[in-house]
């Protein structure tokens, strides 16, 4: 009877570190090819993408069972060739390999080839087996009894691989020939695959899954949901008749690095004579053209182009509608608000709001309206001689009536306060009493006069004097020594040593422990980082004098101890120099520094975000929709978070908190009176009006959109808690923070009965330590068992086990500094945050102005909040949610974020601790009208 195949190709990046997929697999009528290269700059793909490409051709020869093993060790022997070539033409792929797995059909038998630790599986009947033999050094101590198979798992050296395609004369792989019986089925895979999702799970799998396609899909899913940091390639193949009605699909199949080279100028799989003559007659002419016969991209699905490019469309326009909408609503919005300004010397009332979206206009003069002039406040009745002590004229009838009095023109701030000494019996002079003038200057400002408290403006003389005119005989001579606070540079430069000193002592420590040796690369990290960090410190004395002098040495020793753990896994798993994390975040850290003083350096004073409170909105908005762009939008461990815009992989929400928390500062700024004075009260708690439940139902519908089409919980609490935060601060109502408690509950709710997804985060929050929640995913308890085996005061730097838990780089790196640090470090590392936190919530009290208030506390809330929400995942407090740790966890996005949080805080503690400019102001004649209590000044 003859037989057929039906088969199925998919590939994963992972969720680990590397950026591009240098997994290769080609399925076919006749072959089934999967390789997983590795080694080199961009040397891993090259290797398994030129094996696959040797290979394919042999999916159209017609041979026998006896020819088929010299077949494919001829194959085989060719590609390692090539593999030596490649290597001696360019040096940047020295050292590349790559294991493979192949299988050739050859009538009813199977030609097998094997290299590497790349496993295949047989499914017949009621038997499942594994048919491969790994080259590796782990399976070597399997074979000499030193380790069990359990072990084997979780050995240190389970990556390391004793034979693989190196271009090596001496790579000789094992070769078989099997007879193919109908409904058989074959699994090959990556080791992204075997190293994390048991082979009762494979079984399983294969066993349930109606047809190849759905045992590929579900072996990619499983292996992403056990948190594989590889990249995780497989093939399923069953052996059908071929002579039954249900015939397979003949179409080859690629996938991996491999499938995108092919997408390429030059066709890196031609798989006949004629395609390999058109590929190189494309690659003369500099043409590309479609080829309709070509190998399917398995990554591509099966849909048509036409249908591909209705779906992109449908999605683009699914996007402008809610961009569209949403404007719409602003706009209707801001065209129901109110406001007062100066237009042409006239006050005037304006509909709309103070800000433009750039060219566009959001408010116009009202009319009719009642303008009244202005009238400088040089030219105000009394002012010019109301510190004047001496005889005063007739005042004229709207002068008012009543004794004078002095007072200062705004009450004066804690930290603008005089010292004062008065000293008995001296005599006045009318002489020293100082001429006010209002100077002329750009911006006008209403100033509101208080006619009461005595006056004590700011001069540039350190001391001056102002004399009382005498009463009752007696005099009163006042001495007035402006306090001017220090800039406290001085004190963030021994601090920033101090984090310095920290983090290169546990650089070295992490070595020491680990190899017994100081890094060879001390001088150059250690220099890199000093230099960066007193970068900072310098464009801060240059540009921010005044700026908190903490916020900048906690950040670099939390982004320090982050490098110091990322490095101590590279050390683990032999990731050494450029190939390591820990130099890519060196390299993240060097463009967050450099972001940061970006914004030191354009952002001269952060009011001016206030002018594009609504264009932070829409970039929100579009940055939290991007990664449900088809294209670029990524789906990694559930959530579809994420964009790849070539080798970059980005998750565009760290930015659009900081562009929300702006629009929510600019939003409540303008509208709290009415958030906060408007509705009624019930049960004690004052609730607003329906009308103005508006802004937070918006912020729910956009948290619910986020749970529901990104599933990240996370994010999506982050957010609405975020401006929840915010909205209590600004209205001072807990009416506020209960709606908020109460939305979020039915929000997840929802989630718990629509999603799967979330249903088993909950059963892994409950009992992580059950059977079948450790075999779905073991990273919660093995993250929970670390904390616990570091004890009060850790392992030590270098001398713990954190590599055994996934993901403990990024989503697990603070269980991993608890398994070395122990709960003391833990604690301190906390204290670190609050200590950052507390910085960002003194400087919203300290500044003077609402919208800066408000932006800060957003700003700090949200580093406070996502520690919460990381922390309380691994310590099982709430579930998991996958948010990163700020600062410390690998990942650019991240990082850069939360540099730019820090330099946002840092101008607006700038602006709060800076003193009062000394503008000379005028003070109200006796007992003022209305009318001239408020003055229009111009501030320079």
């Amino acid at each position: 009877m003859a037989i057929a195949l039906r088969y199925a190709a998919r590939s994963d990046l992972g969720l680990g570190p590397k950026s591009r997929n240098e997994d290769s697999g080609y399925a076919g009528p006749n072959l089934l090819v999967l390789a997983d290269g590795m080694g080199g700059h961009a040397a891993g793909d090259v290797a398994s993408s030129m094996i696959v490409g040797e290979l394919a051709p042999l999916d159209e020869e017609d041979v026998t069972a006896d020819q088929a093993i010299p077949l494919l060790e001829e194959a085989l022997h060719s590609a390692n060739a090539k593999l030596t070539k490649a290597m001696r033409e360019n040096s940047e792929l020295a050292g590349m390999g790559s294991t493979t797995i192949v299988m050739l059909r050859t009538g009813n038998k199977l030609a097998m080839a094997h290299i590497g630790d790349s496993r295949a599986f047989m499914l017949r009947g009621d038997t499942f087996s594994q048919i491969t033999k790994d080259h590796s050094f782990v399976q070597q101590l399997i074979d000499e009894g030193r380790i069990s198979k359990e072990d084997a798992g979780h050995h240190p050296q389970r990556s390391v691989v004793t034979r693989v395609m190196t271009g090596q004369p001496d790579d000789e792989p094992d070769t078989s020939l099997r007879e193919a019986k109908i409904g058989d089925r074959f699994l090959m895979c990556s080791d992204g695959l075997s190293d994390f999702v048991g082979a009762d799970v494979i079984e399983e799998i294969l066993r349930e899954a109606r047809t190849p396609d759905e045992a590929a899909d579900r072996c990619i899913e499983i292996a992403l949901k056990a948190s594989t940091r590889d990249n995780v390639t497989v093939i399923v193949a069953e052996v059908v008749d071929a002579d039954g009605d249900d015939l397979p699909t003949t179409v080859p199949q690629v996938v991996g690095a491999a499938g995108k080279r092919m997408r390429g100028r030059t066709r890196a799989i031609p798989t006949s004579p004629a395609e390999k003559a058109a590929a190189l007659s494309r690659e003369a002419t500099g043409r590309a053209e479609p080829d309709d016969d070509a190998p399917e991209l398995a990554e591509d699905g099966k849909r048509s182009r036409r249908s591909k490019i209705v779906l992109r469309t449908i999605g683009v326009l699914v996007v402008a509608a809610i961009l569209g909408g949403g404007g719409y609503a602003a706009w209707a919005w801001s065209q129901k608000q109110f406001f007062v300004a100066a237009d042409a010397g006239h006050i005037a009332i304006f509909r709309g709001v103070s800000q433009d979206l750039g060219p566009i206009k959001l408010s116009h003069v009202e009319s009719p309206v009642r303008r009244t002039r202005l009238r400088p406040a040089d030219r105000r009745p009394g002012l010019r001689r109301q510190h004047d002590p001496g005889p005063r004229h007739r005042r004229r009838r709207d002068q008012g009536v009543g004794p004078a009095r002095r007072g200062p023109a705004l009450p004066t701030p804690r930290r603008d306060r005089h010292a004062v000494r008065h000293v008995a019996g001296a005599h006045a002079d009318p002489d020293d009493a100082p001429h006010l003038a209002v100077p002329d200057v750009t911006h006008p400002v209403a100033v509101a006069v208080d006619a009461r408290p005595e006056h004590l403006e700011h001069e540039a003389a350190r001391r001056r004097r102002v004399r009382r005119p005498p009463r009752g005989g007696g005099g009163v001579t006042t001495t007035v020594e402006p306090l001017t606070p220090r800039t406290r540079r001085g004190a963030e430069l021994l601090l920033l040593v101090l984090a310095i000193a920290i983090v290169l002592l546990a650089w070295v420590t992490t070595d020491l422990n680990r190899n017994g040796t100081v890094p060879a690369n001390i001088i150059p990290v250690a220099g890199g980082f000093t230099l960066l960090t007193l970068g900072v410190h310098l464009v801060l004395r240059w540009k921010a004098a005044y700026a908190d002098p903490v916020l900048l040495p906690i950040t670099t020793v939390l982004n320090g101890l982050g490098l110091v753990m990322i490095h101590r896994l590279d050390l683990a798993r032999g990731k050494l120099g450029t190939d390591g994390d820990a130099y890519r975040q060196l390299i993240w850290t060097t463009l967050a520094v450099v972001l940061a003083v970006a914004v030191l350096f354009v952002l001269r004073d952060h009011r001016l975000l206030r002018r594009y409170t609504f264009v932070t909105m829409a970039a929100g908005f579009v940055l939290l929709l991007l990664p449900l762009v088809p294209g670029i939008g990524r789906t990694i461990n559930g959530s579809q978070i994420w964009i790849s815009i070539g080798p970059l992989n980005f998750q565009p929400g760290e930015f659009a908190k900081i562009a929300l928390a702006i629009f929510f500062a600019g939003y409540l700024v303008q509208t709290r009176d009415v958030l906060s004075l408007a509705g009624k009260k019930v049960l004690g708690f004052t609730f607003p009006r329906g009308r103005d439940l508006g802004p937070i139902l918006v912020a729910w519908v956009l948290a619910l959109l986020v749970l529901v089409f990104q599933k990240d919980l996370g994010s999506a609490l982050l957010f609405f808690g975020l401006f929840v935060a915010m909205l209590y601060v600004a209205t001072e109502r807990v009416s506020w923070i209960a709606i908020g408690l109460l939305l979020f509950a039915v929000a997840v709710t929802f989630a718990l009965s629509a999603f799967t997804h979330f249903q088993k985060r909950v059963d892994l929050w409950l009992d992580p330590f059950s059977a079948d929640n450790l075999e779905r995913s073991n990273q919660l308890a093995n993250g929970l068992w670390g904390m616990a085996s570091g004890g009060l005061t850790g392992t030590g730097l270098g001398a713990g086990r954190p590599y055994l838990t996934s993901f403990a780089e990024s989503d697990f790196i603070f269980p991993a500094l608890g398994e070395e640090l122990g709960l003391f470090g833990s604690v301190a590392i906390i204290v670190l945050y609050l200590l950052f936190c507390e910085r960002g919530i003194r400087t919203a009290l300290g500044v003077r102005d609402g919208f800066g208030k408000l932006l800060a506390i957003g700003l700090a809330f949200s580093v406070a909040f996502q520690l919460f929400i990381v922390i309380g995942g691994v310590t099982r407090v709430i579930p998991l949610t996958g948010l990163t740790t700020p600062f410390m966890s690998l990942g650019g996005s991240s990082l850069l974020a939360n540099w730019v949080i820090m330099a946002l805080l840092l101008r607006i503690s700038d602006q709060a601790r800076r003193p009062m400019p000394e503008i000379p102001v005028g003070v109200a004649a006796d007992d003022p009208s209305p009318a001239e209590v408020t003055q229009v000044v111009r501030l320079p």
